[in-house]
């Protein structure tokens, strides 16, 4: 298998254009190779735009911005500076574009991430979306909570880097 990254964001809302990214966590996957981590939480001096649901679904995300324990919170503008060398380091080990997968992760994640001034350009233009790899168990492309239930894991916490772990054990399962 080739290297890919696993990639989710935890957002103020789903609005694309208005929504703020909060967490944003990475995992290189390179076969044979120790995963390369990038998990941040991030600061936001005022919010723009929160939808109800997912200012109380991240709640937690707000409690770390204030009382920062396992995961590094950095201000928007140094999250991105860390966004890029760590994209930098991948697409020089992934030797060119790297491949992204994740749960919705074109139509929602690199939208809202582009939006918000991450750099995207270093990706390949097909993504994985491991639902589609289980369409064939569930005759419909299945959300990560069907598939963790199909794989024995424990339901989706929208916790970023553990959603990135869910996407990688799909991916696991399928196809190795």
């Amino acid at each position: 298998m080739k290297p890919y990254l696993a990639l989710d964001i935890e957002t103020t809302g789903i609005n694309l254009e208005k929504s703020q990214v909060i967490q944003l966590a990475a995992v290189f996957v390179n076969p044979g190779q120790p995963d390369i981590i990038y998990n941040k939480i991030i600061r936001r001096d005022v919010l723009e735009y929160g939808e109800s649901y997912a200012l109380g679904m991240n709640g937690w995300i707000f409690e770390q911005m204030n009382n920062p324990k396992d995961i590094l919170v950095e201000s928007i503008l140094d999250a991105r500076l860390s966004w890029d060398r760590f994209i930098y380091e991948c697409s020089r080990l992934s030797v060119g574009k790297i491949t992204v997968a994740g749960k919705n992760v074109a139509g929602f994640d690199l939208p809202i991430l582009k939006n918000n001034g991450f750099s995207v350009n270093s990706f390949k233009h097909r993504v994985i979306d491991v639902g589609t790899l289980y369409l064939p168990d569930f005759g419909y492309v299945p959300t990560l909570n069907e598939i963790n239930k199909l794989n024995g894991r424990e339901v989706v916490s929208h916790n970023a880097l553990d959603d990135c772990y869910d996407v990688i054990a799909a991916i696991n399962k399928k196809v190795l």
